[in-house]
């Protein structure tokens, strides 16, 4: 018996080139290039300018899963802040995870008036792997 699998059509390319209608997501999950870009003037982190760009792109109340080093969670704060509530950061105890120093940064997305009434285990219970499932601690 053979089973009829619907095709899934993929992209590839570059993000920041990449048009997408505001509040077209519920859930946005980034792991950006852990590097600086290139430039002539101001070199910033690719995690921030991947969250900066890109969280738009999620519904209010949508859930961001940001996995980058720890490190790097100071240049992300603003934009998390501003935008996100019930953020929650995890320790990640696999071996990859632990080699690159990553952490998952879950938020959801403040609604209009800058509040979020969901929590990110209302978002997430059906769907969502546990944090030991995803080989995470808090």
């Amino acid at each position: 018996m053979s089973s009829h699998r619907l095709p899934i059509e993929t992209i590839q390319g570059n993000a920041f080139d990449a048009i997408t209608k505001p509040e077209s997501f519920s859930l946005l999950y980034l792991n950006p290039p852990y590097d600086s870009e290139i430039g002539s003037v101001a070199n910033n982190r690719m995690e921030r300018l991947f969250l900066d760009h890109t969280y738009r792109w999620l519904v209010p109340e949508g859930v961001l899963v940001l996995v980058i080093p720890f490190e790097r969670l100071y240049d992300c704060v603003g934009v998390l802040a501003s935008h996100f509530g019930r953020l929650s950061v995890l320790r990640m105890t696999d071996e990859e995870s632990v080699r690159f120093r990553q952490i998952p940064v879950f938020g959801v997305r403040r609604n209009i008036r800058g509040t979020s009434s969901k929590t990110i285990s209302d978002c997430c219970k059906a769907s969502a792997p546990t944090a030991a499932t995803m080989h995470c601690q808090s």
